[in-house]
């Protein structure tokens, strides 16, 4: 640690003098002398100073060394690295003697803003996983009425609670029966900061488990309405985290919080009138459509939004400048498009030809994100009409070769080659046909473009629908090109399988397929399949294709015939 980490004049939020009065000499000398000052210039003594027994010199050490610490990092961790957290504890256990009740609140304030202050470190130190620390944070927490106290508490508590150890000792502790109830106090400080905590706390299963059960689903939906941003932000995140299990979309559609949280949307979205509530319009869109996409995942709820005015609130977000916004806009609605019902409003609000437009968006993000919303609602018979009209096809093709976004805009290709009509399109275009056949193989070698190749190879399962297609392909040798990828350490098997299932409806495929060895390619593979693998239904369909082939029959009997 450099000398100047340890000096306060290197510390432009932390000051360098400290005064206190003694006790017999000032009384004796009263008319002479008016103060006695101390002067401190480095931490380390400002750390010894919290042995004093005289509690007005050690809150004011404390009020020095919490704004040194709010200062850098480097600063919380050369006074963890100093043992002050210990320190701290152990102060809150043994208070200085004599110690009124004044005296002792001052004494808890000033100790919490400094546990706050010093414990905000990412990642975790082996300090902050002291079992004292996290057990004298609820002590106060449980035993402390005092708003500054508690909001000071829960914000170390956040910040301790990130590692599952304390999240685990936090929720036997019956920390979360605590913390929900000041989250309903009236302070929005302690509101805030008890929700931070919360939010901490949802990342772990057991802890969301408790939460749901303790009453913490209608805390944060009120939080999501509150009229402070900071506490609708904070809240819509914990209601993101907690919507991850069934048990708690149960619980919020119970609760109606699809309904409050769509209501929020549309008031957050709906022209500033004189009669638009102020805390609507202050509602950040992002984190509400997160959150409101969240809760969707329950096919009810995601139902009920039929015949409201959601697509079109969301719709008019697809039209904002904001990169962000159209971003969280085009996930919404590629959730909301998983139902049908939702089908018909997304395409009369435009919510629909917005997503296309997304697509030639200079952002990569705001493209992948209306790529995926696309490839979701391209997939409903219901929107055919609208599709075969519009220049979908081709916006994909352009952005077909964008590193970026080249998984997303193949997924909503797959879903373009759906229809014959565009199917029919791809038949003409048998350098395109190449293309995907190239990025299916290609991507296979790399961990990390696997989800590439499995969104090709579904484009090529579902151009083998099409005669023409098909013939092209094998042509263009795609059997032996498609069993080569089989054989790669981490292959997408169910896609690359129905790919090849569907091609041997064609003679010459099969005929392929015996020559590039795929018996051997597919009993190794039949060898290693299981009931739980999704995969296993599609290697069984490949096998029947192939097994029109009386020889390829003959080679997959044995194995195969276990597996079907």
């Amino acid at each position: 640690m450099p000398s100047a980490a340890n000096n306060l004049s290197s510390s432009s939020g932390a000051a360098a003098l400290l005064s206190t009065t003694t006790s017999s000499h000032v009384a004796s000398l009263v008319d002479k002398v008016d103060l006695v000052v101390l002067q401190v210039g480095d931490v380390h003594s400002l750390l010894l100073l919290l042995k004093s027994p005289d509690v007005a010199l050690c809150c004011t050490a404390l009020d020095t060394i919490t704004k040194y610490a709010s200062d850098s990092k480097q600063h919380r961790e050369y006074l963890q690295d100093n043992d002050l957290l210990i320190t701290l504890v152990g102060i809150l256990a043994k208070p200085p003697a004599p110690c009124d009740a004044a005296q002792l609140l001052t004494l808890k304030k000033h100790v919490a803003a400094c546990l706050a202050a010093t414990t905000n470190v990412e990642p975790m130190t082996p300090a902050m996983r002291h079992p004292s620390l996290v057990t004298a944070l609820l002590n106060l927490a449980q035993s402390e009425d005092n708003v500054e106290v508690l909001d000071e508490t829960w914000t170390a508590l956040a910040h301790v609670a990130r590692e599952y150890g304390t999240k685990n000792t936090i929720r036997q502790a019956n920390g979360i029966k605590t913390l929900v109830t000041h989250m309903a106090l009236p302070d929005p400080d302690v509101r805030r900061s008890a929700t931070q905590a919360l939010v901490v706390l949802a990342d772990d299963f057991a802890c969301r488990s408790d939460i749901r059960q303790l009453s913490g689903l209608p805390a944060l939906l009120d939080g999501a309405a509150s009229e402070y941003p900071e506490i609708q932000d904070l809240a819509l995140t914990g209601l993101s985290k907690m919507a991850q299990d069934s048990a708690c979309r149960v619980e919020l559609r119970k609760l109606n919080g699809h309904k409050k949280l769509a209501n929020l949307l549309v008031a957050a979205t709906a022209a500033p009138t004189g009669t638009t509530p102020a805390l609507a319009t202050a509602t950040p869109a992002g984190p509400l459509l997160a959150a409101l996409a969240s809760l969707l995942a329950d096919v009810d709820m995601n139902a009920a939004m039929a015949g409201t005015p959601v697509a079109e609130a969301v719709s008019k977000l697809l039209g904002k400048e904001d990169a962000k916004t159209k971003r969280a806009a085009a996930h919404f609605l590629g959730t909301l498009g998983r139902v049908e019902a939702n089908q018909a409003s997304i395409r009369d609000t435009g919510g629909s030809t917005a997503l296309l437009n997304g697509l030639s968006h200079p952002d990569p993000a705001v493209v992948a994100a209306s790529a995926s919303a696309l490839h979701v609602i391209l997939a409903q018979d219901s929107n055919e009409p609208e599709i075969l009209k519009s220049n979908v096809y081709e916006l994909l093709l352009q952005r077909m070769n964008d590193q970026d976004v080249r998984e997303p805009v193949l997924l909503a290709l797959s879903s373009c080659f759906l229809y014959g009509k565009l199917r029919a399109r791809a038949r003409i275009n048998p350098l395109g046909l190449a293309d995907l056949l190239r990025s299916t193989t290609a991507s296979v070698t790399d961990p990390s473009t696997i989800l590439v190749a499995s969104a090709a190879a579904t484009c090529l399962a579902h151009l083998s629908d099409d005669e023409g297609c098909r013939q092209e392909l094998v042509r263009q040798d795609a059997v032996a090109s498609l069993l080569q990828a089989l054989q790669a350490t981490t292959p997408p098997v169910a896609a690359i399988a129905l790919a090849l299932a569907k091609l041997m409806q064609e003679p010459a495929a099969r005929a392929a397929f015996k020559t590039a060895n795929g018996v051997d390619v597919t009993v190794k593979l039949l060898t290693q399949a299981d009931t739980k693998h999704e995969w296993t239904a599609n290697v069984c369909a490949m096998v029947a294709s192939a097994s029109r082939l009386g020889d390829s029959c003959r080679g997959l009997e044995t194995v195969g015939g276990k597996v079907l």
